[in-house]
């Protein structure tokens, strides 16, 4: 077997490092600036739409991506939707929260509580069935039938991010926060973390980061356990990594200040783009 040169291996990381849309170092920014250049285009129509007109065009759109693959032809992806990490399904879910933000009186009626309880169960059965199917070997099935039906839940719960469920589960998240109101400390908070999060994202999925650590805290410890010790050892070991990557994005984004990365991107924008 042929075994990679070091410098090779190093040469190639740069690159994605420095390309990271042109090697796809990270599906969801990749994904999401395919959504972004068409952003302009679909911010107008949701302008130019009605309630009804837009609530069309989104059933039509889970309807053809969700619903004809996941139950009428699970084998297939005739429109290429990769399991939801692509960017036709980062514009469908654009849609979805340009909808309930646009129509906030849809859901009015709906009590606090009914959402809460909603969301638990949701979350707590999709991550118990998660749970279970992904140590389910199909080779165990007893029958033609039962093997049938555990390969579809698998494809329901565990192999894509755009499946019925998953939807649920998002939808129910997303309307109960928006019901809740928030006081100006944590609105501050909450203003202060959400531009480093993304930042949070990159540092914790790059390659050095994600195989030297990511594997060895949540892969290699978590084999053999109980769904309880799992799921205490992730929020734990989780929120610990998430607060780092916020101290490293924060200091990064006071060096950007610093050596005002921004004014000049504005500035080659104003200069070349417009």
């Amino acid at each position: 077997m042929i075994k990679c040169k070091p410098h090779f291996q190093t040469r190639k990381l740069i690159y994605k490092d420095f390309f990271p849309i042109i090697y796809e170092a990270y599906w969801y920014f990749t994904q999401y600036f395919g959504m972004y250049l068409f952003l302009p285009v679909i911010n107008k129509g949701i302008q130019c739409l009605n309630k009804i007109e837009l609530r069309t065009v989104f059933l039509s759109l889970i309807f053809a991506f969700v619903v004809v693959k996941d139950y009428m032809n699970p084998r297939k992806d005739p429109f290429r939707m990769s399991g939801g990490y692509s960017s036709k399904w980062l514009t469908i879910c654009f849609l979805a929260g340009a909808y309930l933000g646009k129509f906030k009186h849809v859901y009015y009626g709906i009590k606090k509580i009914i959402l809460f309880l909603v969301c638990i169960f949701i979350f707590y059965y999709s991550a118990y069935l998660c749970y279970k199917l992904s140590y389910y070997s199909i080779d165990n099935a007893k029958g033609y039938y039962k093997a049938k039906i555990m390969i579809f839940l698998k494809r329901l719960f565990v192999m894509r991010i755009s499946s019925i469920p998953m939807i649920f589960e998002s939808f129910s998240v997303l309307i109960f926060f928006i019901h809740i109101k928030y006081n100006k400390y944590l609105a501050k908070i909450i203003t202060f973390i959400a531009p480093l999060t993304f930042g949070t994202y990159l540092i914790h999925h790059h390659p050095i980061v994600k195989i030297s650590i990511l594997n060895k805290l949540f892969l290699k410890d978590s084999k053999n356990l109980p769904l309880n010790i799992i799921i205490k050892f992730v929020l734990f070991r989780g929120i610990k990594m998430f607060i780092i990557c916020l101290i490293i994005d924060y200091f990064r984004n006071i060096l950007f200040t610093i050596v005002k990365i921004k004014k000049i991107c504005i500035y080659f924008e104003k200069k070349y783009l417009i």
